[in-house]
């Protein structure tokens, strides 16, 4: 095969239209995830959605604590949610 053959392929294969791929056939339908986590996902944003200020915290965590202090030193008036209470919606 001479070089003239081979560029001949390629001018044939350039001038050729592109043939539709269906991709329904090549891509697996997708299988939603479903995390057990996010069960608990309409109680949190019900909380969210139903205060101005949320805090979601654990009891001892350092963190948690100075954002409840600042808060508190600001005046600003806050809903807490406890998680290590709350064991079912870990």
């Amino acid at each position: 095969m001479g070089e003239n053959d081979i560029e001949e392929q390629e001018e044939e294969k350039q001038s050729e239209p592109a043939k539709p791929i269906n991709l329904a056939q090549t891509n697996p339908p997708k299988q939603e995830l479903i995390d057990p986590r996010m069960a608990n996902l309409p109680v949190f944003e019900n909380l969210i959605a139903n205060n101005q200020i949320m805090v979601f915290s654990m009891i001892g965590c350092p963190h948690s604590m100075r954002a409840k202090e600042l808060l508190k030193s600001k005046g600003l008036e806050f809903k807490t949610y406890e998680i290590d209470e709350n064991a079912e919606h870990q």
